[in-house]
């Protein structure tokens, strides 16, 4: 079959000690995450139940297990060339990078359009930008490309060799991109956080931060996955996991903020403003505000 042919050879560096290790790793953190975020989350309303980060948090954790499966297997058979264009092109490099990429892109998004509404057309733009610099650049080498292009090939390599910058240059701007955006929000709303203390105001700074924060991770991952080897490729998704997990988890927030603010900090993707119902003699607050 052509398309087993043309797929990318195996990279025989991917069972090296360290890589393998590494696997192990990424295995153990992301079951753990997925089992968390589980656990934190079931006795939550069901509209809260599913939100963007838990959504984001759980795919990415489960990508990571099935491209270290794929691993894992390639180590035991890797001369099986129907497991390699299955198991390390479709799998692991194809569908299991793109959910994560997706998740690691569109958490910036989610977050930014939580404290600041934007134009149709930046919408738009950033959903162009998302697909075709940071997914079309790579994931068809790994997919449809090798039915009629052998991705072996001297003109396929010079072909990968103008991509793949455009890739790497591509994810660093975006993080850059929002990186700026959410050290504008943090800078605009100071002074309003300085004279009334809002909770409105808490809550932009206190997203703006998680999401700075996750925007630097994000890129010394993608550094490290591009100048560290397989090593770096491997470790690549239990980072991406681990910051989607931690900097984004309510339990965090609650640990952090005042009780106050927490009353305050529902979960879910839109921020809305809150509503108070009179049902006793007495004002009860229900909150409709939302940030994951």
């Amino acid at each position: 079959m052509e398309w087993v042919e043309f797929s990318t050879a195996l990279d025989t560096s991917v069972f090296d000690l360290g890589p393998i290790t590494c696997v192990y790793i990424s295995v153990f953190v992301s079951v753990c995450i997925f089992s968390h975020s589980i656990i934190i989350n079931r006795n939550k309303k069901s509209k809260q139940r599913w939100d963007v980060v838990r959504a984001s948090t759980e795919a990415a954790a489960l990508a990571t297990i099935l491209s270290a499966a794929m691993v894992l297997a390639l180590s035991k058979y890797p001369e099986c060339l129907v497991l390699v264009a299955v198991g390390g092109d479709l799998l692991w490099n194809g569908l299991s990078m793109c959910v994560i990429q997706l998740c690691d892109s569109y958490i910036f998004f989610n977050r930014f359009k939580a404290v600041q509404k934007i134009p149709a057309w930046e919408n738009r733009l950033i959903h162009a930008y998302i697909w075709l610099i940071l997914i079309l650049t790579w994931l068809p080498e790994y997919t449809f490309v090798p039915f009629f292009w052998d991705t072996n090939s001297l003109s396929f390599a010079n072909f990968y060799n103008v991509t793949s910058p455009i890739y790497q240059w591509g994810v660093l701007t975006y993080n850059i991109l929002f990186s700026g955006k959410f050290s504008w929000i943090l800078w605009k709303n100071y002074s309003a956080i300085a004279k009334t203390n809002t909770s409105s105001s808490r809550r932009t700074r206190l997203v703006a931060i998680k999401s700075l924060v996750h925007c630097v991770t994000s890129s010394a991952a993608s550094l490290i996955s591009m100048n560290c080897g397989m090593i770096g490729v491997v470790l690549y998704p239990s980072i991406i996991v681990l910051s989607l997990h931690f900097i984004f988890n309510f339990k965090i927030e609650s640990a952090v903020c005042s009780k106050k603010i927490r009353r305050n900090l529902c979960l879910d993707s839109v921020l809305k403003s809150s509503v108070v119902i009179v049902v006793t003699p007495k004002v009860q607050c229900t909150q409709a505000s939302s940030i994951e």
